[in-house]
Formats: structure tokens, C-alpha cells, sequence
């Protein structure tokens, strides 16, 4: 090996003792190194912690034989100009195994007749950086999962505890208990556990999940919130349900009587619920908004009861009442069309035609006087339309 040869392997180990010395000392002030190599963590974490964490001691142990033999090869290379036998020498520190690591004792119940009691391990500069990446690596890839759980979950963990602190303050006030509140605090206090004593156990979700348990949790509380500040105002609304049942029942009615008067055997007609139903809602309603001692839960739960038998009343109404009117609609439909074709038949002439004429004068019977046969009114207006039609062409 010449002199250039030496030069630029003495260089380039230089050059990695300082970045190794560097790194070492960042690692060293790194705040998760420390929690790492306390022993404090636990579960999984703990037990990669523990194998990395045997092999750190070696690193600095390892990084000092290296700066020695580095050291050893310098002050032969400043000598002067190298002799043959330097540069052999030199050529032997930075290629062969010239790094002491240290001493391993064999126990006499182990050692040959002929053995050394203890010997010296030595190995190459190269397998010694290769060494050294391999009691360095597993720690910097523990670190850095452990920071990146911290980073992903432990913001998301304070403001889920901000805001779940708030919500349990709001139920407080409200004097209830809500499940998903529950359910959010216990999420929080179990990941807050596990990411101190064992922050690699953490699932990947599980950021994710607080944030939906805290949202889940702010949606119950803002419903309860709700339910009690429109406490009065949907009890002033059990008036307007009353009044609307009342109104639809009305027309309901009437058209149920009219439609069977007035039409021949109409479809599709239902009856009508009696007023004790209705009644029977007013009266709870009138208890509903009676001065009373119990709380507030007990009477929306009251009340939602009752809001949802009368909107049931209410919407069973309104269907009747569409359904009762329908045929007589459509009888006004009819006779809305009967005059179309008139003003029609007029314009082009065809009023007169005998036939025609009959068709209409029929055709006003059926719809004018009662019962009026639906389906036969039907057939009649079809057969003036087409009647028209033919005339027109």
C-alpha cells in the first residue's frame, strides 16, 4: 500500500470517527435515548428497549478502540517520511484486525491444557464500523417509531383531554351522565397509560379512534345540550301539534263523509280516528306543562314520548285526509277537463256534431250529479278527447 493509499483510508476513518462521535453525543442528549435506557418502559416497547439498549455501552466502548488505533496510525503517519516497515505496519492498522475490543475470560472448566486463560478479541476497522451500525441501528429505529407515535397521538391526546374535560364540566351542569363521555375518558386514560409505559403497543388507529370517540362524545353532549335548552319551546309546540291534528281530523272527516255521498263506490277512502285520541293527547300535554318537581330528563323524556305519538296521529291524519279528498279532486279534475273540451269543440266547430254533443251532455251528468260514477266519467271524457281530436285531423 503506497502513501496516497494510507492517506485517504487515515482521512476517511477520520472522518467517520467524527460523524460517529457526533452522533453518539446527539443520541446521548435525545430525551426518548433516556426513557429507552432506563428500563421503565414496558410490554413492547420494553423488550426491544432492552435488547437495544444492552448493546449501547458498546458503542461508546467501540468508538473509543477505534479512535485509539486511528490515533496509533497517525502518529507513525506524522513521523516523516514512511519507511518500508512504517507503511507495512500502517497498512496491517488500517486493513487487518487491529482494533483491541476488549478481553474474553474462557473458564477453566472450558480451557484446553495449552490455552491463555483469557484472550483478546480483535477485529478490523471495517468490521468495527460494521459492528458499530449494528448496535446503533435497532436504536435509531426504535427512537424514531417511538417519536413517531408520540408525534402522531400525543396531540391528539391532549386535545382530546381539553375537550373531553369540557364536555364532562357541560354534563355537570347537566346534571346527567352520557355513555360516550364514559367511553372517550377511558380511551384517553388507557392511551395515556400506554404511551408512556409502552407507547409501540399503541395501534396505528388509535389516534384516529380518539378523535371519533371525542367527536361521537361532543355530538351526545350537544344533543343533551339541545334537548334541554328547547325544553320550553317544544312544549309550546305540543299546542300546534294539537291544532294541526285537529284541523286534518276536520278535513279528514268531511271529505271521508262528502266522498261517500258524492262518489259511486269510492276507492281507496280510510276512516278517520275518533277525537278521544286527540283529546287524550291534550290532556297529557296539560300535564306536560304543569308546574312539576321532577327534573328536567324525566320530563323530555315525557315529552319526546308525547311529540312522537302525535306526529304519528298527525302524519296518520294527513294520510287519510289526502286519501279521502283524492276522489273528489278528481272529480273536479274531470269536470275542469269537460270544459276544456267545450271551449274547444267551440272554437273548431265541433260542438254541434250530434255525437258529440251527446258525449258532453253525458259527460255533464256524470260529473254534476250525485254519486258521480268515476270510471264511467273517465271512458266519457276519453271518448270526447279522442272524439276532438278526430274532428281536428
Amino acid at each position: 500500500m503506497d502513501t496516497e493509499q494510507i492517506d485517504i483510508l487515515l482521512n476517511r476513518y477520520d472522518g467517520a470517527v467524527a460523524r460517529i462521535a457526533a452522533n453518539l453525543v446527539e443520541l446521548d442528549d435525545h430525551p426518548t435515548y433516556a426513557l429507552v435506557t432506563s428500563g421503565a418502559l414496558t410490554g413492547v416497547t420494553g423488550a426491544r428497549a432492552k435488547t437495544a439498549a444492552l448493546n449501547s455501552p458498546k458503542l461508546w466502548v467501540g468508538l473509543d478502540a477505534l479512535r485509539q488505533t486511528l490515533d496509533r496510525a497517525t502518529a507513525i503517519r506524522e513521523s516523516g517520511r514512511l519507511s518500508g516497515s512504517e507503511r507495512l505496519e500502517l497498512e496491517a492498522i488500517l486493513t487487518r484486525d487491529s482494533v483491541l475490543l476488549g478481553t474474553t475470560d474462557t473458564p477453566l472448566a472450558e480451557r484446553d491444557l495449552l490455552q491463555q486463560p483469557s484472550v483478546d478479541q480483535h477485529v478490523s476497522i471495517e468490521n468495527l464500523l460494521g459492528l458499530l451500525r449494528q448496535y446503533y441501528t435497532p436504536l435509531r429505529e426504535l427512537i424514531a417509531e417511538i417519536d413517531a407515535v408520540w408525534r402522531d397521538v400525543l396531540p391528539r391526546l391532549d386535545a382530546a383531554e381539553t375537550t373531553v374535560h369540557g364536555l364532562e364540566q357541560d354534563l355537570e351542569a347537566l346534571a346527567v351522565a352520557e355513555p360516550a363521555v364514559t367511553q372517550a375518558r377511558s380511551l384517553i386514560s388507557d392511551a395515556r397509560q400506554a404511551i408512556m409505559d409502552d407507547p409501540l403497543s399503541l395501534a396505528p388507529e388509535t389516534g384516529d379512534n380518539l378523535d371519533a370517540a371525542v367527536a361521537e362524545a361532543a355530538h351526545q353532549v350537544g344533543l343533551l345540550r339541545h334537548a334541554q335548552q328547547n325544553l320550553d319551546a317544544d312544549l309550546a309546540q305540543t299546542d300546534v301539534l294539537l291544532a294541526d291534528a285537529r284541523v286534518l281530523r276536520s278535513r279528514a272527516a268531511t271529505a271521508y263523509s262528502e266522498a261517500q255521498i258524492k262518489i259511486l263506490e269510492p276507492v281507496g277512502l280510510k276512516r278517520v280516528p275518533g277525537e278521544a285520541a286527540i283529546e287524550e293527547l291534550a290532556r297529557r300535554a296539560e300535564t306536560l306543562r304543569a308546574p312539576t318537581e321532577q327534573s328536567w330528563q324525566e320530563l323530555r323524556a315525557e315529552l319526546d314520548s308525547w311529540l312522537g305519538l302525535a306526529q304519528r296521529l298527525v302524519n296518520q291524519l294527513a294520510t287519510a285526509a289526502e286519501a279521502n279528498v283524492a276522489p273528489l279532486a278528481e272529480r273536479d279534475q274531470l269536470r275542469g277537463l269537460l270544459t276544456a273540451y267545450r271551449v274547444k269543440g267551440a272554437s273548431v266547430g265541433l260542438i254541434e256534431n250530434e255525437n258529440l254533443g251527446e258525449l258532453v251532455d253525458a259527460a255533464h251528468n256524470e260529473l254534476f250529479t250525485s254519486p258521480t260514477n268515476l270510471s264511467r266519467a273517465r271512458t266519457l271524457l276519453g271518448d270526447i278527447g279522442r272524439a276532438i281530436a278526430k274532428g281536428t285531423t
